[in-house]
C-alpha cells in the first residue's frame, strides 16, 4: 500500500472518497473474503493501468510492468495487465473464481 501513498491516487476523487481509499477498500475486502494474495493485490492494483471506467494511470504499461511486478508480484501484475488489456470486468470474474 505504500507504492499508492504520494500518488494520483491521493488526489482524485472516486464514490466516496479518494481513489487510493477505494482501491484499498477493494483489497481489504477481498482479504477478507480469503482470496489469495495475488488476487489481493489485483485488487489494489486494479486500475493501476487505467481501465474502460478510469482513465487515470499510475502506472504506465508500456513502461512500468517490470516496476509494478516488483512491487506486487508477476503473477498479480499479470492479472492487473489482463484487466487493463480485457476490461475490469475480467478481473472481477479472476477474483470470483479464485475467492468462492
Amino acid at each position: 500500500m505504500a507504492a499508492l501513498a504520494g500518488s494520483a491516487a491521493d488526489e482524485v476523487w472516486h464514490k466516496c472518497g479518494t481513489f487510493r481509499d477505494h482501491l484499498e477498500g477493494v483489497w481489504r475486502v477481498l482479504w477478507g473474503w480469503g482470496c489469495p494474495e495475488a488476487v489481493c493485490r489485483l485488487g489494489l492494483f486494479h486500475s493501476a493501468y487505467g481501465n474502460s471506467f478510469v482513465a487515470m494511470r499510475l502506472f504506465d504499461p508500456a513502461r512500468d510492468r517490470a516496476r509494478l511486478r516488483a512491487l506486487i508480484g508477476s503473477e498479480a501484475e499479470d492479472l492487473v495487465f489482463l484487466c487493463h488489456e480485457m476490461g475490469i470486468e475480467t478481473g472481477v470474474d479472476l477474483a470470483r473464481a479464485e475467492c468462492v
